[in-house]
């Protein structure tokens, strides 16, 4: 609804005035409830009508009300007929009956409308909210697993970057002229067995990488030694299955004179069981 074409419509200077109908003057009020625009315009056009009436109002001659009651005393009074009595069930009841019941089913009608509109009217907000609330959840969802991701791949760059630490020192010992490569060859327990030994005098690091050794139950693990003045020293365990590509050893050593692997108890030991070895090559 158009707010400014109904005021200008006219419908408010009939209210005023009075000339407007019973269903026009009910409607105007009600609208004068609903927008304050209208109720605006509807005081504002009674103030205008009464400030008009008030500067053209014409007083009447002195005396005037005297000669108007003299004039109604002079003047012979006839009998009035008696008043008509309209019974019930005429036609000007059953008019005004049935524009009261008119306007009763306009106004049940229209309480009914607004029930609706109302209804109608909280069933689409509540609708609007269950959506928002849905989009909410799915947000903080979608908001949790990107956090999760950036934990995932904040950890995947803290490996890479260690990874990128080692290579860069793992490239630095094995291109260095200080490394040595020294080949462990099988024993008489295991003669095909091979495992390569990269040590570097000047930051003691040692590598190691196996080529060939033979499996062994879930309770042994291979032992590397270094023999340092004819003693053998721990240089740790290693698993068979990572052993396979070139890892770096637990502890450095110097002034090494052989490198030796033997097979241990799950954990390792203190002193090699000489019975058990496998590899063994000399600096």
């Amino acid at each position: 609804m158009d707010i400014k074409d109904y005021i200008s419509s006219g419908i408010l200077e009939q209210y005023v005035l009075n000339s407007a109908s019973a269903q026009e003057r009910q409607e105007v009020e009600c609208m004068s409830h609903i927008y304050p625009e209208i109720k605006v315009a509807l005081t504002e056009l009674q103030t205008a009508i009464e400030n008009y009436t008030e500067a053209n109002a014409v007083t009447p001659p002195i005396g005037a009300k005297e000669k108007f009651l003299t004039a109604i005393k002079s003047t012979s009074q006839d009998k009035a007929e008696p008043g008509k009595v309209i019974p019930i069930g005429t036609t000007a009841a059953n008019k005004e009956s049935k524009e009261f019941n008119k306007y009763g089913k306009l106004a049940i009608a229209a309480s009914i409308c607004l029930l609706v509109g109302l209804g109608f009217t909280y069933l689409t907000l509540n609708g609007k909210v269950n959506e928002l609330s849905a989009d909410v959840a799915s947000l903080e969802t979608q908001n949790n697993q990107l956090n999760s991701d950036n934990l995932n791949l904040s950890s995947t760059v803290d490996s890479l970057s260690g990874n990128a630490t080692f290579n860069q020192a793992l490239l630095a010992d094995l291109s260095s002229f200080d490394t040595k490569k020294i080949q462990l060859g099988g024993t008489d327990l295991s003669p095909e067995s091979k495992v390569n030994v990269f040590w570097n005098a000047t930051s003691k690091n040692v590598y190691m990488k196996v080529d060939d050794l033979p499996e062994h139950t879930d309770d042994k693990q291979y032992q590397l030694w270094a023999i340092v003045d004819g003693t053998p020293t721990d240089m740790g365990v290693f698993d068979l299955a990572l052993a396979a590509n070139l890892q770096q050893m637990p502890y450095v050593v110097e002034n090494a004179q052989a490198f030796a692997i033997t097979l241990e108890e799950k954990g390792g030991v203190q002193s090699p069981t000489l019975s058990e070895l496998y590899v063994i090559g000399n600096v």
